[in-house]
C-alpha cells in the first residue's frame, strides 16, 4: 500500500499544485489526505464570446463545404473530364446553398433572438468565402490536365456556334491555357466573392432568418 501512496504523491503535483502545508506529517496516509484537501482549484479557461464562436462555426462549415466540393470535382474528373467542365459549377452552387442553410437553421434553433438579416448574412457569407477558396485551388490544379483543357475548348466552341458567333471559333481554337495562372485564379476568386457569393449569402439569409 505504501508504494501506491508514494506513486500518488509523485503524480499529484502534476495534476494540480498543492498549497504549502505548514506541518508535514511523517505518516504517508495523513500526508496524502493533506495534499488532497489543500490542493489549488483548477481554473477553467473562459469561454469564447458568442461572436467568436459564431465566426468559428461559419469557418468550420466553410471548410466542410470546400472539402465536399473538392471531393465532388475529383469524382467528376475521374468519371469524365467533360462532366467536370459541364456540371462542377452547378454542383458547387448546390453545396454552398445547402451548407449555408444548414448553418443558419442550426443557429436559429440555438439562438432565435439573435437571427436578424444582418446576423444571418454574416454567418452565411464566410461559408462561401472559405469554400470558394478550396474550389479555386482545385479548379486551378485540374485545369493543368490537358484532357480538361480540351473539354473547356470543346464546350466553348459549342457555345459560340450555338449563339452564331463564328468569329470566336478561331480565337477559341488558339486559346492559350498558360494564361490561366495562379494570379488569374485568385482574381476570379475575389470576383466570385461578390457575384455569386454575396448574392447566394443574401438569398439564404433572407430565407434562413425567418422564424
Amino acid at each position: 500500500m505504501r508504494p501506491l501512496i508514494s506513486i500518488c504523491l509523485h503524480l499529484f503535483p502534476r495534476v494540480s499544485t498543492p498549497s504549502p502545508i505548514p506541518h508535514p506529517s511523517p505518516n504517508p496516509y495523513f500526508h496524502l489526505f493533506l495534499c488532497l484537501s489543500h490542493r489549488t482549484p483548477i481554473v477553467t479557461p473562459p469561454h469564447p464570446s458568442p461572436k467568436i464562436e459564431l465566426v468559428r462555426t461559419s469557418l468550420r462549415y466553410g471548410l466542410f463545404a470546400g472539402a465536399a466540393i473538392v471531393v465532388v470535382n475529383a469524382l467528376l474528373w475521374w468519371l469524365d473530364p467533360l462532366w467536370l467542365v459541364r456540371y462542377a459549377a452547378y454542383a458547387g452552387w448546390v453545396l454552398y446553398v445547402g451548407f449555408m442553410y444548414a448553418l443558419l437553421r442550426r443557429e436559429r434553433r440555438a439562438y432565435p433572438e439573435r437571427m436578424s438579416l444582418g446576423a444571418a448574412f454574416r454567418l452565411a457569407w464566410p461559408v462561401f468565402v472559405v469554400g470558394s477558396l478550396f474550389e479555386a485551388v482545385c479548379n486551378h490544379l485540374m485545369l493543368q490536365d490537358p484532357a480538361v483543357q480540351e473539354c473547356v475548348r470543346t464546350i466553348a466552341l459549342e457555345g459560340a456556334r450555338a449563339r452564331g458567333q463564328e468569329e470566336l471559333v478561331g480565337r477559341i481554337m488558339g486559346m492559350d491555357f498558360g494564361e490561366f495562372h495562379l494570379g488569374s485564379a485568385l482574381l476570379q476568386y475575389f470576383q466570385r466573392l461578390l457575384i455569386p457569393g454575396a448574392i447566394f449569402a443574401l438569398v439564404v439569409a433572407l430565407v434562413g432568418s425567418r422564424r
